[in-house]
Parts: structure tokens; sequence; C-alpha cells
């Protein structure tokens, strides 16, 4: 809280100097519409003003749509949640499950598989001549 206090107080006392030191009033306008005469410092204040909103805008605009998705995981976890408790109460079948391969080649005794042979194997490629 202390870093936020200091750091608000730093602010306004560059905007006091600023203010201070540029007592010049210049005119402000856009290609068409009225023109106004002001203070530098007061140019400044606006225009810190305006992207401060500007950018209070995005975040809220950030804010919403990250509650929106907080919203619709908090639900899917619920839901996921209930779909486990559901499965923990079913009972379980007589006969665990086993890998379906190693299964196939119990029931059907399908051969092993044969491991491919590589280059140190055959006796031939790199190194097979240092041996």
């Amino acid at each position: 809280m202390a870093p936020k206090i200091l750091l608000g107080l730093l602010i306004i006392f560059l905007g006091v100097t600023f203010a201070a030191q540029n007592p010049q009033e210049v005119t402000v306008g856009y290609f068409v519409g009225p023109r106004y005469t002001t203070y530098v410092w007061v140019v400044a204040v606006v225009s810190f003003g305006l992207g401060a909103a500007a950018m209070a805008l995005a975040w809220g605009v950030s804010a919403f749509r990250s509650g929106r998705e907080k919203g619709r995981l908090r639900r899917n976890v619920a839901r996921l949640e209930e779909e486990l408790a559901a499965l923990k109460k079913r009972p379980l079948p007589d006969e665990p499950p086993v890998y379906p391969v190693a299964a196939l080649r119990q029931r059907q005794a399908l051969p092993p598989v044969e491991r491919p042979k590589m280059l140190a194997d055959t006796g031939s490629g790199p190194g097979a001549e240092k041996r």
C-alpha cells in the first residue's frame, strides 16, 4: 500500500512542478470546429485523463471476458466432478482390463514382434571394422 501512495504523491509532485514551470497558453484545435486557448498543463492533464479512461475501458472489457471464461470453466469442472462421482459408484467388471495387444497375443497366439535389426547388429556400418 505504501509504494502506491508514494507513487501517487510523486505523480502529483511532478504535475505541480510541470504546471509551475510551464505557464504558457496554447491554442488547441482539430481540423474543424472551435479552437480553445488554455494552459499547457491543462492539455497535459486532459491527455493523461483520456489515456487513463481508455486503459480503464480496455481493462474492463478484458476483466469481463476473463470472468465469463472463469464461470464457464467452473461449470465444466463441476460437470466433470459429477461425472467422476457417478463413475466411482459404478461396479468394476469381474475381469480387469488388460492391454489390448497383450490380450490378443494370449487369446490368438500371435507371434512375438521382431525387433528390427540395427546396423550394429549386422556387423556393417560405421565402426564395424574397429572390432
